[in-house]
Order: C-alpha cells, then sequence, then structure tokens
C-alpha cells in the first residue's frame, strides 16, 4: 500500500445520516459507535427516570435505555410521543448499550475527517455537536452521543446504585 492510499484511509470516516423530525434537518454520528439500527423495540417506562428516558429496551439478551434524542436536543415541543414506532439507533458507548429513537434512517457516507469543520459556537448547542459537514450539498450536524447522553447516562447509574 502506498502513502497516499494509507493516507486516504486514516481519513476516512462513515458517518450514519438520519432525520430526527418532521423538517429533516440531517444529523451523523460515527459508524464505529452504532452497533444496528431496529425497528419494533418496545420500550418499558422506567419510574422516576430522567426525562430523556422512555423507557428501557430488551434486544438479545441486552437491556439498555432508550434516549428521546429529539428532545435531547430540544427539538420539538413539550410533548413527548408515548410511542415510537421508526427507528432505533442502538450504539455503544464505552461498554454499555443505548438505543435513540430517530424519524428515519437515511444511509451511510463516507467523508474526509479533514472536511469535518468546528460546531459553530453561536448554534446555541455547539457543545453538543463533534462538528458538522456537507453532504450532497447539506450541511450535516454530527453529534456527540457521549455528551448528548452523558447527564441523563448519569442519573440511570446514581438510580441503581
Amino acid at each position: 500500500m502506498d502513502q497516499t492510499t494509507g493516507d486516504e484511509e486514516a481519513n476516512r470516516l462513515e458517518l450514519l445520516l438520519f432525520t430526527l423530525h418532521q423538517g429533516g434537518q440531517r444529523f451523523a454520528i460515527p459508524v464505529s459507535g452504532v452497533r444496528e439500527v431496529r425497528e419494533g423495540l418496545t420500550a418499558t417506562p422506567l419510574p422516576n427516570a430522567h426525562p430523556l428516558v422512555m423507557g428501557l429496551v430488551q434486544l438479545r439478551g441486552n437491556t439498555f435505555p432508550l434516549f428521546d434524542l429529539e428532545a435531547a436536543l430540544g427539538a420539538h415541543g413539550a410533548s413527548t410521543p408515548a410511542r415510537h414506532d421508526g427507528p432505533i439507533i442502538v450504539t455503544e458507548q464505552g461498554h454499555s448499550l443505548q438505543g435513540v429513537m430517530v424519524r428515519s434512517v437515511e444511509r451511510i457516507a463516507v467523508v474526509d475527517r479533514r472536511e469535518v469543520m468546528a460546531a459553530p459556537p453561536g448554534s446555541g448547542r455547539h457543545h453538543l455537536i463533534g462538528g458538522v459537514v456537507h453532504i450532497d450539498d447539506t450541511l450535516v450536524e454530527l453529534l456527540d452521543l457521549k455528551a448528548i447522553l452523558g447527564e441523563a447516562v448519569g442519573s440511570l447509574g446514581e438510580a441503581s446504585g
């Protein structure tokens, strides 16, 4: 393998593109943190849970929290849907699984890491965004799930410990 090919491979970033709400704004997370995308999972409500936690989900012997990603970003109104029929992205952070509700999963896009720009500080939620990148002539926000879900995951650990 020549040096150019090695550099291209090192700078390659695979992103899972998805939308959260009717407006169709596109978001992305690195594929490396995605375990799978599933539909038809039912969440069991969890009493006294963090407001972003829709409940617990069971999948192949694993139980994990399901988060309302749209609410975490402040992207929808005050009422959270009681039932979610859309896709759930199952992610792995450290050694734990989490599910996040999304409206639709679009595809996997490959970009060059050098094309990712810093999140604009005036966006109001720049601390939750790992960067922005142009894909198909659209600006896509790369979400930092660790930052977004950190507070709620921490509260789950406190409740169980």
